[in-house]
């Protein structure tokens, strides 16, 4: 972990970890080995961010570039940032036309009385 450029340091991660439990004691061992882990996630997330940043053109690093890697790659949402999915649900489709609307309702009576007749026919039966 002297790499000198740490995601977190042992305090924060002490303070993140009593956060989510107040009574939590972590060994320095498990301590060490999650740093590592956070370590690789955020050399990962700018490596792969990076990459999409070129890949768009793009002469930054954004926050859409990380959002998109953060999605696809982990599936996690960043709160405040619409999501990819959620960008491709917002696309509104336009609601039937009235003609649409008369075609199916002619369709549901025709139904309607077809069931009708056989029930009428088996009745008789």
């Amino acid at each position: 972990r002297s790499s000198g450029m740490e995601a977190m340091s042992m305090e924060q991660l002490r303070d993140l970890a009593r956060q989510v439990d107040p009574n939590v004691v972590l060994d320095d061992e498990v301590a060490n080995v999650l740093l590592d882990l956070a370590d690789h996630f955020v050399e990962e997330v700018a490596t792969v961010s990076s990459q999409l940043a070129r890949h768009r053109g793009g002469e930054k690093l954004e926050a859409r570039d990380m959002k998109l890697c953060l999605e696809k790659n982990w599936d996690i949402r960043v709160p405040g940032f619409v999501s990819v999915q959620d960008a491709k649900g917002a696309i509104k489709r336009p609601g039937p036309t009235d003609s649409h609307k008369a075609r199916v309702e002619k369709v549901r009576k025709q139904q309607q009385s077809q069931t009708l007749s056989q029930a009428q026919s088996q009745a008789k039966k």
